[in-house]
C-alpha cells in the first residue's frame, strides 16, 4: 500500500470563452507536487436558477502531459452563469480540494467579446 500526500488545490484557473457554448479552461499545478499529480478533475455548476443544474458537469484530464493544463468543455448555455473549479489528484481516489471558483456569463450570440468575467 502507498501513502501520498493530499494535493492543495491547482492554481491560476483561467477561463477563456471560445464560443456561447463552449469554454477553454487553464491552470497551473501545484509546484510541490511536480511528477505526483494522475488526474484533474474540472468541474462547473451553473449559477442562477436551481431548475438549470442539469447543466452542471465535470471532465477528467489525465496528466500525462507534464506541460499541459488546460481542457475544453463545451454544452455549456449562452447567456447563462457558470462557476470553474478545478482540483487534483495524487495517486489513485486520492482528490484534493478545487481551486477558488472562476465564474463568467456566457455571450448570448456568436460575440466573444460581450462576455463578462467575473473573478
Amino acid at each position: 500500500m502507498s501513502f501520498f500526500t493530499v494535493p492543495n488545490s491547482p492554481e491560476g484557473v483561467h477561463v477563456v470563452i471560445e464560443s456561447p457554448q463552449s469554454v477553454h479552461v487553464t491552470w497551473r499545478s501545484h509546484p510541490g507536487l511536480k511528477g505526483l499529480v494522475t488526474r484533474y478533475m474540472v468541474k462547473w455548476l451553473h449559477v442562477g436558477n436551481p431548475a438549470d443544474s442539469n447543466v452542471d458537469g465535470h471532465k477528467i484530464v489525465n496528466a500525462g502531459n507534464p506541460y499541459r493544463r488546460e481542457t475544453q468543455v463545451g454544452g455549456l448555455k449562452p447567456y447563462n452563469m457558470y462557476s470553474f473549479m478545478v482540483r487534483e489528484e495524487v495517486g489513485q481516489e486520492n482528490w484534493g480540494k478545487f481551486s477558488t471558483p472562476v465564474d463568467i456569463i456566457m455571450p448570448e450570440d456568436g460575440t466573444v467579446k460581450d462576455a463578462l468575467y467575473l473573478i
